[in-house]
């Protein structure tokens, strides 16, 4: 695939420029903030509640009740949601913490972590056959963006969703705020999207895990999940930029604060329906 270097520094630069700073709709007490100390794992969805607070800053001592609280509060799953997560973790003894029941995100990284909580084809990360699993990988992640559209020309993030906006797709004062579908990821464009990632890292990584169709199907109804407008019936491409880019709750875009817990079926229909467009593909 050829790569736009344009549309690769408007990404770049997307990252580059939002980095340390903070936004006056972040919550007290949850302002985004992390340090080159801070234990990380190559799961945004983890890295943001840390970034963020609700788990402990420095990303260590995590254990099921601590990561089932902060998912509750931070994007309103329902309790216990992510204790499989914590089950499969500890069942790996992939913990460095010296205990049976807590764990680092960081241990998330190490290499007996492959293909329980990091696989390959991720959306944002590089193969561990290329070495650097871990870290957001600009090129993958571009082909990916690019793919979901989160670059089109005729698409701007800043203007999606505005300071006071709902999660409905309307902005603070009722006005319809860029509405339609080039404003959101749907459930199709993002199956489409992970398919092309998983033959794209297949063709290129002679060790692939043909297991790992499990695992991007997972995360793309993970992201979808946590990142679900109801009112759109889709995700808004301002918050799957925040999400992935920066590894930040997208206040400033509008998401809102959670009320009730979400449906945990939901996420079971949204990987089914992914699994059945792919299946498809």
């Amino acid at each position: 695939m050829k790569v736009n270097f344009a549309l690769l520094l408007v990404a770049s630069g997307y990252v580059a420029s939002h980095a340390g700073m903070q936004y006056p709709q972040d919550p007290v007490g949850h302002e985004w903030r992390r340090t080159s100390l801070d234990s990380r794992s190559p799961c945004p969805g983890l890295n943001i509640l840390a970034n963020h607070g609700y788990l402990p800053r420095d990303g260590r001592n995590i254990n099921k009740t601590i990561l089932s609280q902060a998912a509750t509060e931070a994007y309103g799953f329902p309790p216990h949601f992510n204790d499989g997560v914590v089950d499969g973790i500890l069942k790996a003894h992939l913990q460095t913490t010296g205990t049976n029941d807590t764990f680092h995100l960081g241990d998330l990284s190490l290499p007996a972590s492959h293909n329980v909580c990091e696989f390959d084809g991720s959306l944002s990360r590089g193969d561990t056959f290329f070495g650097d699993a871990s870290h957001f990988d600009i090129g993958v992640w571009y082909r990916t963006g690019s793919r979901l559209g989160l670059y089109d020309l005729n698409y701007d993030h800043k203007h999606v969703f505005h300071s006071g906006g709902s999660s409905n797709g309307t902005a603070g004062n009722g006005s319809t705020a860029n509405p339609g579908p080039t404003a959101y990821v749907s459930v199709e464009t993002a199956t489409l999207a992970q398919a092309a990632r998983y033959r794209e890292a297949m063709a290129a990584n002679k060790d692939f895990t043909v297991g790992v169709v499990n695992g991007s199907i997972g995360t793309s109804a993970f992201y979808l999940y946590t990142m679900w407008d109801d009112a759109a019936q889709a995700a808004p491409k301002s918050w799957v930029r925040s999400f992935f880019e920066e590894e930040r709750i997208p206040y400033k875009y509008g998401f809102p604060s959670p009320g009730a817990p979400k449906r945990g079926d939901h996420m079971r229909e949204l990987s089914q329906q992914i699994y059945d467009i792919t299946m498809g593909v």
